[in-house]
This record gives structure tokens, C-alpha cells and sequence, in this order.
């Protein structure tokens, strides 16, 4: 063969790249660091109302608008904007609008400005998905995940503070409230209403809970379509097209790749397949070695049920936690446990070990909140990338479990997450024999984030690479 390598071995490669995604995407754009660019997780303990039109308690028809302020420590262009939230008397409508604005600050009191909004779209009934969990207040009503895509990229300026504004308008017949959050913030949240006409800062030591998104990379699929019509396109008018050209046409790609990484995968929907947040409210034991109240050393194992709508491959595992004497070591071994769920009772099968991971001293960060018990510990946030990509089926009752192995000098506990569904907590402990279910309404917090595609740039980088080496040979 010549110097040049013609389309069609090209094309083999990119096919073979995608075939074997699982083991490039642990270097591509699906690290939910790389996309979450803020995140205020919600605490579902209560919100405010953020209505253009409900009702107060007198029957009266009132409107109160909510904004929250941020700051990024880097430019970043956003594309999605997800929020939760609830409405008050538990009756969410089928069809709604609401209305998000970002704002710059105004000068002197830095609250939202209204001569400088940088971005306005009105939503058509967003993308809304019931949590599983209920937000302790009045009736109980349950909580729901919101996910905007954006009409174009919102450019915000790194140390620059922006106010973004949600709400619902023109439904008096419910009530919508913004779920608070307890993540640190630049100053509390905001509210104008008809006592504060021209915005005011809450006393409320709260923010609101919601996620901005950045545009990722775009994905591999997109790029081998691409080459493909570009390749047919030129074999039609007669002739290869070679691969210096191809080349060419991947950079190309790569340039323009925010309109296309719209359809990419960092959408957080396709990378998040399971997700818990944490309440901040306590937490239970899943140690194999700590002491209790009387000095006596003791275990307790901890197991939380998960199910799925379709089948997936796992990539990455997250999970909240904290330590019993805010006392964390500073090296720990954890161990991660699938089990499929037994016959019967349905709760873990020790005999249906699905997969298991120990590790050593897990990605570990403080996330700047403390949990409300005991002598108000911090509270932290792991991180885990699997050995394997962990393929569950679809509609299977599994169970997952995290546990501290072999520190008595620490006491770690799983914090809790809001809601049951469809069963609590499984416990097994020193005063038990087996497995048996929790009399906690309540789950434990985590998230599953399935593999993504490999990265458009690792597509491309193989692909000259290995375009070299045929050269070389030849």
C-alpha cells in the first residue's frame, strides 16, 4: 500500500473505537466533574413559592419570584439547568410554563438587576421526573427533577456574580416552590414580592437547589457519521477520498462541536441513571469495626435497593457520608458490593455476589456542609470509578452496598437520603442474624453514573495514530 491510507481503513477503526467505548470513555467527557460547572443538591425539608400567580392563605392571588446567585470559578458556556422543587399542595399539573432568567448583579447591593438580564427562555412543560423522595412540610407533597435544555450556550464570565431566576407563571391553581439547599453560596437566596418589590435577601440561611450544566465534548458516534457521508459523498463523485482529508474533516468537527455535542454524552440524563442526594439529617453505620456507646466493638453493614427501567453499564459510583467523630483518616479502605436480591423477602442474597471492589483510600472531598447530628460533623462526597463496567439488567431488584473495612478508630456512616421506594434500608448488624429491613423511612444517599461514549478526541487521536503507523510500515 501507498503512503496515503484510504478512507475505507479509517473508517474500520473508528467502527472498532466505538465497539470498544466502555474502555476509552473512562478518559472522555462523561466525568460529571467536567459538566456540573455548580451544584446545590436539594435538602427536601421545604422551598420557597416561586409563582407569578397562587394563592396565599387568605385566598388572595399573590406572585412571589426567587433568584439564587453564583459565581464560577471559570468561563463556561452552559447548556443545561437542572432544578428541583415541588408544589405545595401536591398537585402538579400536566401542562406548565415557566420562565428562567439569568442575571447580572446591580451595583451597590449586588441583588439581581433588572436592566441586565443575560439570558431569558420561557419552558413548555420541562422535562419533569418525580425523585421518589417527599419534602417534609405541610402535606408531605413529593418532589420532582427539572431539566432545561438551553435554547443557545449561556457564556458567563469566570468571578463574575450571576443570579439565575426559575418560576413558574400564570397557573393559579398550583403552587410551585423551589426546594432549598444548604450548599454554601455567596448570600443567602432572594425573593421579590409584593412586600420587597424591588428584591430582598432572605434571613433564611438557605440557598436553592439546582445544577448548571456546561456543554461537553461531542460524541464519538456523531464523528464516524460524519466521516462515513463525507467518504460516500466522494466515492459518488468518483475517486477516494484519503485520509489526510478525513483528518481534516475531524478537526472540523471538533471546531464546531457545541452545536453538535447538544445530542453528546454529557447530557447529565443518559450519565446519572441513579441518584440520591443526601438530607443532611444522619446517617446510619456501615462499618465492619467501631465502637459503640459501651466501648464494644461492633459491625454493621448497610445495603440500599436499586432497580432500573432499562438495562445499563456502570461506570462510576458516588456516595455521601461522614464520620461518627468528624474525625476522618487520612487513608481508609472501602468495599463495594452488587447483590441480587434473594427469593422471599427480597432483601440481599450473600449468595448473589453481582460484583465486588475494595478500595483503597476512595477520591474523597469535603462538600463544605455539615450534617445535622451528633457533634455536627462534616460531611463528604466519594467518588469511585469501577475496575469493569457493571451491567445490571433491566427491571431487576439489586442491591448495592458501601462499607468501611477494618478501622475501629473511625466510626463511618452512610448518610441518609429522603423517601422509601420501593423498601427501606437493608441492615445487618452485631445484634442481628442476617439481613433484615430498617424501620427508617428512609434511603441512604448515592449515585450510579453509567459509562458514557468515548470522547471525540480520543476517536480522532487513534485514528492519526494509528494512520502514523501504517505510514511508517509503508
Amino acid at each position: 500500500m501507498g503512503p496515503d491510507m484510504v478512507i475505507r481503513n479509517p473508517l474500520f477503526i473508528a467502527v472498532m473505537i466505538t465497539a470498544f467505548a466502555p474502555r476509552l470513555a473512562t478518559a472522555g467527557p462523561g466525568d460529571m466533574d467536567d459538566l456540573i460547572v455548580v451544584d446545590q443538591p436539594p435538602l427536601n425539608t421545604g422551598g420557597a413559592a416561586s409563582d407569578t400567580e397562587f394563592e396565599n392563605i387568605f385566598g388572595q392571588s399573590v406572585s412571589q419570584r426567587v433568584a439564587d446567585d453564583f459565581v464560577l470559578s471559570s468561563t463556561a458556556p452552559i447548556s443545561h439547568v437542572t432544578w428541583w422543587g415541588y408544589y405545595e399542595l401536591d398537585n402538579p399539573p400536566a401542562n406548565e410554563t415557566f420562565r428562567l432568567r439569568f442575571y447580572e448583579a446591580r451595583p451597590g447591593d449586588g441583588l439581581p438587576d433588572e436592566d441586565n438580564i443575560v439570558f431569558e427562555q420561557i419552558l413548555d412543560t420541562p422535562n419533569r421526573t418525580a425523585t421518589g423522595r417527599r419534602i417534609f412540610a405541610g402535606e408531605d407533597p413529593r418532589e420532582f427533577q427539572y431539566l432545561a435544555e438551553l435554547s443557545s450556550q449561556v457564556l458567563l464570565n469566570e468571578q463574575t456574580t450571576y443570579w439565575l431566576e426559575i418560576l413558574q407563571i400564570g397557573d393559579l391553581s398550583t403552587s410551585f416552590s423551589w426546594e432549598v439547599s444548604l450548599a454554601s453560596g455567596n448570600s443567602n437566596f432572594a425573593f421579590n414580592n409584593v412586600n420587597a418589590p424591588n428584591w430582598a435577601t432572605t434571613s433564611i440561611n438557605a440557598n436553592v437547589a439546582f445544577q448548571l450544566s456546561v456543554v461537553p465534548e461531542p460524541r464519538a458516534s456523531v464523528l464516524v457519521i460524519l466521516i462515513v457521508g463525507i467518504a460516500t459523498l466522494r466515492r459518488k463523485r468518483g475517486g477516494h477520498m484519503r485520509l489526510r482529508n478525513a483528518m481534516i474533516t475531524c478537526v472540523l468537527v471538533m471546531t464546531i462541536s457545541p452545536p453538535i455535542a447538544l445530542a453528546g454524552p454529557g447530557d447529565l440524563d443518559d450519565l446519572i441513571v441513579f441518584d440520591r442526594q443526601p438530607s443532611r439529617v444522619g446517617g446510619g453505620a456501615s462499618d465492619t469495626l467501631f465502637r459503640d456507646m459501651f466501648g464494644q466493638s461492633v459491625f454493621q453493614r448497610v445495603a440500599d435497593d436499586v432497580r432500573f427501567d432499562s438495562a445499563v453499564a456502570l461506570g462510576q459510583l458516588r456516595w455521601w457520608g461522614f464520620y461518627d467523630q468528624d474525625n476522618p483518616p487520612a487513608q481508609e479502605t472501602f468495599r463495594i458490593r452488587f447483590y441480587g436480591a434473594r427469593s422471599g423477602d427480597g432483601l440481599p442474597d450473600e449468595s448473589q455476589i453481582v460484583f465486588e471492589q475494595t478500595v483503597d483510600t476512595p477520591d474523597r472531598s469535603a462538600t463544605g456542609e455539615t450534617v445535622f447530628v451528633g457533634v455536627d460533623p462534616d460531611e463528604y462526597v466519594y467518588k469511585v470509578d469501577f475496575t469493569s463496567p457493571i451491567t445490571l439488567a433491566a427491571d431487576a431488584p439489586y442491591w448495592l452496598e458501601i462499607i468501611q473495612i477494618g478501622d475501629i478508630d473511625t466510626f463511618f456512616r452512610w448518610e441518609f437520603s429522603g423517601g422509601a421506594a420501593p423498601i427501606s434500608l437493608a441492615v445487618n448488624n452485631s445484634a442481628s442474624n442476617g439481613w433484615f429491613e430498617s424501620v427508617l423511612d428512609a434511603d441512604n444517599a448515592f449515585q450510579l453514573i453509567a459509562v458514557p461514549e468515548p470522547a471525540a478526541s480520543s476517536l480522532l487521536m487513534a485514528i492519526i495514530g494509528l494512520a502514523a503507523f501504517r505510514r511508517r510500515r509503508s
